[in-house]
């Protein structure tokens, strides 16, 4: 079976992420402000009875709005090491196969952390996100 990359965008930037980590993608859903989370995560949220920190893609992309986290239209349920993550899309574009693009890795991007790989696909770049990765780089 082929690998599957899935295509998003939030606001006016676009991401993409393994397929075969996302449990599921839902409408965004009530979102619960928690202070004791690390800078980079926005809230909890409720997933199958239990609670669910959401992470702010915004700064990461580079993205000139403000948090877009909670204003998103979706939300996806992403797989991490240390468990299920929330990360926001404004749209869910596509799914494809891996072997449809090339992926490039390029030297790291000033200001925008760990994203060192991109998926290019009928010409557009996207991202692909090492959620993983990410959360190592989250401030205390």
């Amino acid at each position: 079976m082929i690998p599957k990359i899935a295509l998003f965008t939030l606001g006016d930037r676009c991401f993409s992420l393994a397929v075969e980590r996302i449990a599921h993608i839902l409408p965004m859903v009530q979102v619960f402000p928690f202070p004791a989370l690390r800078q980079g995560l926005t809230g909890l949220f409720v997933d199958q009875d239990g609670a669910v920190p959401l992470f702010d893609l915004a700064p990461i992309l580079g993205s000139e709005r403000a948090s877009l986290a909670r204003m998103s239209r979706y939300l996806v349920i992403y797989g991490a090491e240390l468990g299920n993550i929330g990360l926001p899309a404004d749209k869910v574009l596509q799914m494809v196969g891996r072997d449809q693009g090339k992926l490039l890795e390029t030297a790291e991007i000033p200001g925008k952390m760990n994203l060192t790989t991109i998926f290019v696909v009928n010409g557009v770049g996207y991202p692909l996100l090492d959620v993983d990765a990410l959360l190592t780089t989250l401030p205390d």
